[in-house]
């Protein structure tokens, strides 16, 4: 066979196999199609329908040039975290849920049974439960019933306690049962009548839980510039969904004020521990003063205080820029050694006049806030494009200031060392005055320079007062939250999907059994894997009317096939009078003596003399499907102890002799290496037109191998669904190294008559009962 051809034929070949399956067992995708929309019904029928609910919040700009923070330092020190982009990521994290959650009061479960099973009561709830938070923590996962007695007593009972069920307890009482202390608080305009007796479930359900299902289930999705942001939720109750995005909005802001005075915060009580600590030095210097007056009536010259009042300008400034270069280093130290900025705004705040170093100063803090904020929402994952970008940009930040506060220092450096001269030159002319006017005007300088920085701190702290009294929130609702359209009924779809799965599965079946399948299945797979050709087929006959099948019902299907199998066989051995045939296979139980017997049959039918020889000497069976014997057969006959002519039985079939297989031999394999084997079918040549010998499986034994140096064709059966495919390809082979010559495949027990390559005889098929 061309291999080529067989290549370009598998193109289409295998949809086409496919396809033909399928329709043949249209009764499997029937069943499954009856099943899988049966499965959509009852699906349809006993589930609740989902409504969406959606709405749309804008997150304004942060930045603000005419906020009364930007007013009073040049830059909002409010804490900007919420930056564009990461809103999705903190309205879905954990503890804004789980924040939302618990105000909500969600934890609080009443349901009740109905047909579909049990529904969720809310909105309706027959009473307010008030659980203490630590007992309730302690009752997470529990299930009670509640069952309203009259408008004014309840009965409270677990299921399995109903010794307990018909104690009454009125509202408002304070109950305790199974380690649960509760109050039940009537609700003000309820109608209890109509609730009366009904068997409510209350339920503690832990808070993570619900986090998570509500974490999965809400959808956020940011505009492109992330300003426009869509909140939608789907549920069976929309007041329940309503409720929880309008908490979620809620918590969502108040979250975000907080944080955003959160740095604000900060900065005043950085300053308010300075001020603590100037004001301790304030009255320290006063009471030194008082001192050093009640011991002294020291008075100043004019000349002294013209010296002192210059000392205490050229101090003055050199403290300022003391003052400074603390600052400055502790901004280095704080910048260089964590990650943790909490102070560095209160320190741009109070010293820091270069507005290019503040916005960076600003820039870090924000930077830091968006990785802090990041990982509250989406873990710390170092992976996350987000968080490295902003790490990215911490570290080069860190680098600038670095840079530009260092050139801070060398600068305020230099000038204090110039005021420094100049303060000692002048120090040289006071030492020359008495002593307790020098006490005296150190005492008076000192308190000048603490008074000017308690006046510049009180200062800058009510700057950031007014800073965080000015914050407001970014968020704006500009859609509330509301259900879109109608329930939203999963029937259609739930039928398509039944259609979907109907067909699929019963065809991904079929296509698995085939993929996985080690059997030869079709004539495809035949041809598929040998050369060797396929000399035809037979259809499955009905089990229970015997092997004779041509001879009992020769206008059967069956016996047709065996027709064209003898006009094939006639064709590979045209130039043969006297024609021998071996039959064999690659395991028992693929229809050699079947095949045999009525190949014989359909030979004999056309008056030629035919001789059927069982030589499976190892399992006789030919002779009983005749009705005769095998006391004396082909083993008696190559031991030398029968002659020709009393093995050779003749049947009722006119022309059709056999020769049975005889009593088992202990040396088969022997006996058939026999020159009498030879001599034999040398001498049933001369007699009959057509020798067919039945063998042992040439998978099993080597006498096959044996007797096929004796055969002009050699016929192997391959049964549908039943032969290995590793036979076939054993016997290609075989067939390649030149073991086995005039060799062709027979197909036996081909269940389907759709691939009828070309036979035509269906008016011939037996009836079907």
């Amino acid at each position: 066979m061309n291999n080529k051809l067989i290549n370009k034929r598998d193109n289409f070949g295998d949809i086409r196999k496919i396809l033909m399956k399928a329709l043949r067992n249209w009764y499997f995708f029937l069943g499954v199609l009856l099943i899988t929309f049966a499965v959509a019904y009852f699906a349809n029928k006993y589930t609740r329908p989902v409504w969406r609910v959606e709405s749309k919040i804008l997150v304004k700009s942060r930045t603000d040039a005419n906020s009364a923070a930007s007013f009073l330092y040049g830059t909002d020190i409010s804490n900007n975290i919420v930056t564009e982009g990461v809103e999705s990521y903190v309205l879905k994290s954990y503890p804004i849920i789980f924040k939302t959650i618990k105000e909500l009061n969600f934890t609080h479960r009443f349901t009740v049974e109905d047909e579909i099973g049990p529904k969720l009561a809310y909105g309706w709830e027959p009473a307010e439960m008030q659980i203490d938070s630590a007992i309730e923590i302690m009752n997470y996962g529990k299930a009670f019933q509640f069952i309203v007695n009259d408008e004014g007593h309840f009965k409270f009972f677990a299921k399995e306690d109903q010794t307990n069920a018909s104690t009454l307890y009125e509202f408002g009482q304070t109950v305790e049962y199974k380690g649960l202390t509760f109050r039940a608080v009537k609700k003000r305009n309820y109608d209890y009548s109509r609730v009366i007796n009904q068997e409510f479930t209350f339920s503690l359900r832990h808070p993570d839980y619900i986090t998570r299902e509500y974490t999965n289930k809400l959808i956020v999705v940011a505009g492109p510039d992330g300003s426009v942001i869509d909140l939608a939720l789907l549920g069976t109750i929309p007041e329940m969904e309503i409720n929880f995005i309008n908490k979620l909005i809620q918590v969502y802001i108040e979250d975000e004020l907080e944080r955003k005075n959160e740095q604000a915060t900060k900065t005043i009580n950085f300053i308010s521990k300075e001020l603590k600590r100037i004001t301790d030095s304030l009255n320290l210097i006063e009471n030194r003063k008082t001192t050093i007056r009640q011991k002294s009536s020291a008075q100043l010259s004019q000349s002294a205080v013209q010296l002192y009042n210059r000392l205490d300008d050229v101090e003055s400034q050199s403290v300022q820029f003391e003052s400074k270069l603390a600052i400055y280093q502790q901004l280095l130290t704080t910048i260089n050694s964590s990650y943790n900025f909490d102070d560095l705004s209160g320190l741009a705040a109070i010293g820091i006049e270069d507005a290019g170093l503040r916005k960076l100063i600003d820039d870090l803090v924000n930077e830091q806030e968006k990785i802090d904020q990041a990982e509250r929402g989406t873990g710390q994952n170092t992976n996350n494009p987000f968080i490295k970008r902003a790490r990215d940009n911490v570290e080069r930040l860190k680098t600038s200031i670095s840079e530009s506060v260092n050139n801070l220092v060398a600068t305020t450096k230099q000038n204090k060392s110039r005021l420094d001269g100049r303060a000692s030159r002048i120090r040289s002319e006071i030492y020359s005055a008495p002593g307790a006017q020098q006490s005296l005007v150190n005492i008076e300088r000192l308190n000048l320079i603490s008074e000017n920085l308690y006046i510049l701190y009180n200062t800058k702290k009510a700057e950031a007062e007014v800073a965080k009294a000015s914050a407001s929130t970014d968020i704006q609702v500009i859609d509330p939250p509301m259900p879109i359209g109608g329930p939203e009924k999963s029937d259609k779809r739930n039928y398509l999907i039944a259609l979907f799965l109907g067909i699929t599965l019963p065809l991904g079946f079929i296509i698995g059994k085939d993929f996985l399948s080690n059997k030869v299945a079709e004539k495809e797979d035949i041809e598929k894997h040998t050369n060797i050709p396929v000399l035809g087929q037979i259809w499955r006959h009905a089990k229970g009317k015997g092997m004779l099948v041509v001879h009992n019902n020769p206008k059967s299907v069956v016996a047709e096939s065996f027709r064209s199998i003898r006009s094939n066989l006639n064709f590979f051995t045209s130039d043969v009078d006297h024609k021998t045939f071996v039959i064999t296979s690659s395991v028992s139980g693929e229809g050699k003596t079947f095949s045999s017997i009525n190949l014989a049959t359909v030979f004999a039918f056309s008056s030629k003399k035919v001789v059927l020889i069982g030589a499976d000497l190892r399992r006789p069976k030919i002779f009983g499907d005749f009705g005769l014997k095998n006391e004396v057969g082909l083993s008696n006959y190559l031991a030398g102890s029968a002659f020709k002519s009393e093995i050779i039985q003749a049947t009722e079939i006119p022309y059709l002799d056999i020769i049975s297989s005889g009593p088992v031999p202990p040396n088969p394999s022997e006996l058939l290496m026999n020159n009498k084997m030879g001599e034999l079918l040398g001498e049933l040549r001369k007699e009959y037109d057509y020798i067919l010998v039945d063998t042992a499986p040439l998978g099993l034994v080597t006498d096959a191998f044996i007797l096929m140096n004796f055969a002009d064709h050699t016929i192997f059966l391959a049964r549908q669904n039943y032969t290995p495919m590793e036979a076939i390809k054993n016997v290609q082979d075989l067939y390649e190294t030149g073991k086995l010559k005039n060799v062709s495949i027979l197909f036996n027990d081909v269940k389907d008559q759709s691939n009828n390559y070309g036979y035509g005889y269906g008016y011939y098929e037996e009836k079907r009962k």
